[in-house]
């Protein structure tokens, strides 16, 4: 009786967790899991992703802003163009023609004196007053032969002198105020490379030219007489 008592009591000490009920031997139930923290790589991937999807946004935003300064500068530049395109060429502005001084086949009452002499020069002009006649004497020096001497109306009040053979005229004194003629200027003719003297008139008047050799003093040249009535 009393070995019976201790095979029960050895089976009902055995471990509970390693026996079961049908004598058979149990496995240790697992342990759970503890919670770990990420890996570094989920960091990483997420912040690369993060950063892909910024730049998409800034190529977009950059897209979308270039196009629409683009269109807005687009109407300035073409306004511009066809604001600069009208200007008017320097060609087409009209220039003045120039008005030619008359030469001896556009004068009235036209007259010539003298013949082929050259190499002459105005000394100097002389005025006096012979009874109704004003004369104006041109002295020239320096030549040879009686020079080719042509003069004519331009109007009432103007006389043109053409002298061939006389190098261009210079100015040369002026009448005394009151007289009929007023003053006298160098002119010139188109192709013409004498001297050529206007007088100017403060009346109608009419003209005799002549042709005298030598000077007052009877020396060498010819004098010029425009006789004024």
């Amino acid at each position: 009786a009393i070995s019976g008592l201790q095979s029960e009591t050895r089976e009902s000490s055995a471990p509970a967790g390693r026996h079961g009920s049908d004598g058979e031997r149990r496995r240790p139930s697992p342990k759970a899991p503890r919670s770990q923290p990420p890996e570094p790589r989920s960091w990483t991937r997420t912040g690369l992703v993060a950063i892909a999807a910024l730049a998409l946004v800034l190529i977009g935003w950059n897209l979308f802003h270039s196009g629409s300064t683009s269109a807005n500068q687009g109407p300035r530049h073409h306004q511009t163009v066809a604001t600069a395109s009208p200007k008017a060429s320097p060609s087409g502005t009209p220039t003045p023609t120039p008005t030619a001084t008359p030469s001896p086949l556009t004068l009235t009452g036209v007259q010539t004196v003298g013949s082929s002499g050259s190499g002459y020069q105005v000394q100097t002009v002389r005025y006096g007053v012979h009874g109704s006649q004003y004369w104006v004497v041109f002295q020239l020096v320096n030549g040879s032969g009686p020079p080719k001497i042509t003069d004519g109306f331009d109007g009432p009040t103007t006389i043109y002198v053409e002298m061939q053979g006389v190098a261009a005229g210079t100015a040369v004194p002026q009448p005394p105020a009151g007289a009929v003629v007023s003053s006298i200027t160098p002119g010139s003719v188109p192709g013409f490379s004498g001297a050529v003297y206007v007088i100017h008139l403060t009346r109608a008047a009419q003209l005799s030219p002549s042709l005298v050799p030598g000077n007052e003093s009877g020396g060498a040249g010819e004098r010029y007489l425009a006789i004024v009535q």
